[in-house]
């Protein structure tokens, strides 16, 4: 069964927010630490993964539909030239897998 957008938004919140110990509602915020920029493009990517339109992602997280594009886009750029967010993005994969 397909998980409802907003519950495959929650489930990646979620995960995310663990992975890189961060409260969800300051990865939710507009502040632009490089911690906070590194989870919403994680979450941006799970939601792309899972088959949501651009146009979705960002009503959900609440972006420019540009903006969401330009996450799940250069995903493969930064997991290349930022070690700690390569670290932290498979574990997050890792607790995305099914068991």
């Amino acid at each position: 069964m397909m998980m409802a957008n907003e519950q495959i938004y929650t489930n990646a919140l979620t995960i995310v927010s663990d992975v890189m110990s961060i409260p969800t509602d300051m990865i939710c915020s507009q502040r632009r630490y490089a911690e906070l920029v590194d989870a919403r493009y994680m979450i941006a990517y799970i939601l792309s993964y899972n088959g949501l339109y651009t146009s979705e992602i960002a009503r959900i997280m609440h972006v420019t539909e540009k903006h969401a594009r330009h996450m799940c886009n250069s995903l493969r750029d930064r997991l290349r030239s930022n070690h700690y967010f390569a670290v932290r993005f498979n574990k997050v994969k890792t607790k995305l897998a099914p068991n």
